[in-house]
């Protein structure tokens, strides 16, 4: 089912290396790594601002015409009334469009880059802040298409989770509506399992879109434990520094959130891309190495 890809890098960790207890280990790599990680979060967040903004913009809109109450979405919201609204106020209006464009076209490379970052030091390989440009360049059309691909599911998955069809309705229709918002509510989580596979995928093996997706789709069941507690993970990083505190948001979005999120959920799921992909292929080539040995062998 994995099979008959070819692997873009392999692994160069020594296999007698004694293995550490995963949680201790995660922290001892996070604060090794820590300033060329805070550096990969300030490039990402440089990237993906106004991509950013216009997110915050979205649903703050959705929750006000939900509830009606624009100081409910305000606080709903960390961030919107003094981050996201004021610098809209300092950009040109006719400059809103053009930048949300470059920045949802930069969005998927930047996160090739910092993925592939993500990766190395989860393998306690090496990695350079360097990196997040070369591999993002390196796989800027996959980049591009999953980053769109990505803003528009998650926008309308979990739009449609919180509020449905947004309308007073009865009868059938009051059925279809929590029809719509549980289906959407299944699709939220599928994603969100599937969705920490397929930039890992991309910067790991040479694949075409439609086989990342359905690797991808098939490690939500293969890595369900792994994918439940990176999920988890992350929605606790997402509670402590976006959600919490105002201010907090402030400090972690530019040097912290998305580095500390993006390398929890890769340094989660990674095993299961190893056992899966990475170990079979890396059989199959010290296989096929050692035909070819014996058939050069002299008779």
């Amino acid at each position: 089912m994995f099979n008959g890809f070819k692997y873009k890098e392999r692994p160069d960790l020594l296999p007698d290396a004694p293995k550490k207890n995963g949680f201790f280990l995660f922290w001892e790599i996070y604060f090794r790594k820590f300033w060329r990680l805070l550096s990969v979060n300030l490039l990402y967040f440089l990237f993906t601002l106004p991509l950013l903004i216009f997110v915050y913009v979205i649903f703050g809109n959705y929750i006000l015409q939900l509830t009606g109450s624009e100081e409910f979405a305000m606080d709903f919201i960390p961030g919107l009334k003094i981050f996201a609204v004021p610098l809209i106020s300092y950009i040109p209006q006719i400059l809103h469009a053009p930048l949300v464009i470059i920045s949802l076209i930069c969005y998927g490379p930047a996160t090739m880059g910092a993925t592939f970052v993500y990766r190395n030091f989860a393998r306690e390989e090496h990695a350079w802040v360097s990196d997040f440009f070369s591999k993002g360049l390196a796989n800027f059309r996959q980049g591009v298409i999953f980053g769109i691909i990505d803003v528009a599911l998650s926008i309308s998955l979990v739009s449609t989770a919180i509020g449905g069809l947004m309308v007073d309705v009865e009868g059938d229709m009051m059925i279809l509506s929590v029809a719509i918002k549980s289906l959407a509510r299944i699709g939220l989580v599928v994603y969100a399992f599937a969705r920490q596979y397929i930039f890992l995928q991309a910067v790991t093996i040479k694949l075409n879109v439609f086989q990342i997706i359905m690797n991808s789709l098939r490690f939500v069941l293969l890595g369900f434990w792994r994918n439940a507690i990176a999920v988890i993970a992350d929605a606790a990083v997402i509670a402590v520094l976006i959600l919490l505190y105002t201010p907090v948001t402030l400090l972690s979005l530019p040097f912290l959130f998305y580095s500390m999120s993006g390398f929890v959920a890769i340094f989660t799921v990674y095993p299961v891309v190893k056992k899966y992909i990475v170990d079979p292929i890396a059989a199959i080539e010290a296989e096929n190495e050692e035909n070819s040995e014996t058939e050069e062998q002299p008779n």
